[in-house]
């Protein structure tokens, strides 16, 4: 194991989070001073971690290690990163090292402040280090309300957006960073609601940190399909009745973002980017637009929310606590489920029973799980209904209409999509694409 990956798995184990972050031993205080002067370890990894000894708890063994390094920094660490421990540094950015300064103090950014660092984080002159520095700043002191409806209002703006003339859009808003314990359906569900008449969209990329899962992105490049379609030839796709259904990557949709997947890997820790990200809305429908999410942690349940009521272009979304903090409900068991509707909200819970579907633990964790996997199960949800993967993806198709009110008959609407597998309807709208 090379010495960057040794790193890495110190700051799995000291930087995930005030509340998570486990301590470090002597001896692994001691591999670090190692790798912090090792110059084939990443100075962005190194600044990420020391952003957590700055901002978190330490053991009195961490306490005394840390109190050394300050003391002899300028033998154990990078030049680039002798600004955290010395304020009179000049930087490259400077309004990055005065937010990162008050982020290490635990203290809430300004509109004032935050709008010039989003810029400077988006611009390819700025080093990775010190937009790692930031953004591990933030999640540390743990993101405000207001910063992260200003990630998200901001970055909606700066990000491209194409509309449609259909009279609804369903985005499928899950995390850019994949699944890697279970199969990835999301492309199966958005292809099965395109073919009974709900056009929607998915959107991504390759994949990136933390978790470097399956993604819509990975399967389509298994399926020989072109996860790069021009932005005019998805819109295409998408008012196209006999196909309905599209993928965006995020290096079309927002090129100056996707450019920090490099930063991300780096720093490894999920940044306020990956909360927001999924919610930038690349298509619109000129007419109604809904919103399916999930999460992982309770934490995040109110921080969404508060976010997803920040969206001016959403007439109202579904938020369930799925599998692996996707969009999608598990079918061994109900989840907690969040509806709204206009300004009518509904808090409750998503049952497979409630559609006549047993609840079934088939799909156990597998952490082996593979891409070409996934692909098969998800062709296979298209083509047999009978199948537990089709089961699945109708339960969540009939959790989403019923959720937003998009059909008067649950029965009936079931019943559509079954015929829809069964007759090939389904897998013509996965094959035309």
């Amino acid at each position: 194991m090379s010495a960057q990956a040794k790193l890495i798995l110190l700051l799995k184990q000291k930087g995930t989070g005030k509340t998570m972050s486990k301590s470090l031993t002597v001896a692994q205080c001691d591999e670090l001073t190692t790798y912090l002067h090792d110059p084939g370890c990443l100075i962005a990894t190194k600044t990420t971690i020391l952003m957590a000894f700055f901002m978190l708890e330490h053991t009195d063994d961490e306490a005394s290690w840390f109190t050394k390094l300050e003391n002899t920094y300028k033998e154990c660490v990078p030049k680039e990163c002798f600004f955290l421990f010395d304020p009179t540094i000049h930087t490259p950015s400077p309004i990055l090292q005065t937010c990162i300064y008050k982020l290490i103090r635990h203290q809430h950014l300004s509109y004032d402040e935050l709008g010039p660092a989003l810029s400077a984080c988006l611009e390819n002159t700025t080093p990775t280090y010190m937009i790692a520095a930031f953004l591990e700043g933030l999640r540390l002191k743990e993101e405000s309300a207001e910063e992260n409806a200003f990630f998200l209002t901001s970055l909606w703006q700066h990000a491209k957006r194409s509309t449609l003339e259909i009279p609804l859009l369903i985005d499928i808003a899950t995390a850019y960073d994949g699944f890697n314990r279970h199969p990835n359906l999301l492309l199966a569900l958005a292809v099965l609601l395109a073919s009974i008449g709900f056009p929607t969209i998915i959107h991504g990329c390759k994949d990136v940190s933390p978790k470097f899962g399956i993604t819509a992105h990975k399967l389509l490049v298994a399926a020989n399909k072109d996860p790069l379609k021009p932005i005019d030839s998805i819109r295409q796709c998408l008012q196209d009745r006999s196909i309905g259904w599209g993928y965006c990557d995020q290096s079309l949709s927002f090129p100056a973002l996707h450019a920090l997947r490099e930063c991300r890997t780096e720093m490894v820790k999920r940044p306020v980017l990956a909360t927001v990200e999924k919610f930038l809305q690349p298509f619109l429908s000129t007419h109604q637009n809904f919103l399916v999410t999930g999460y992982t942690h309770p934490a995040y349940r109110s921080k969404t929310s508060l976010l997803l009521d920040t969206l001016s272009h959403c007439d109202g979304y579904v938020f369930v606590r799925g599998v692996e903090g996707s969009p999608f409900a598990p079918l061994d068991r109900r989840c907690p489920l969040i509806s709204k509707l206009a300004t009518k909200n509904h808090e409750g819970f998503s049952s497979p029973d409630t559609f006549g579907f047993s609840k079934r633990d088939d799909f156990t964790p597998d952490t082996g799980i593979t891409t070409a996997q996934s692909l098969t199960m998800m062709q296979t949800a298209l083509q047999d209904s009978r199948s537990l993967e089709a089961q699945w993806v109708i339960y969540n198709a009939l959790m989403i209409i019923h959720s937003l009110k998009l059909s008067d008959t649950i029965t009936r609407t079931k019943q559509q999509l079954i015929d829809s597998i069964d007759s090939g309807l389904a897998f013509s709208h996965w094959i035309r694409y």
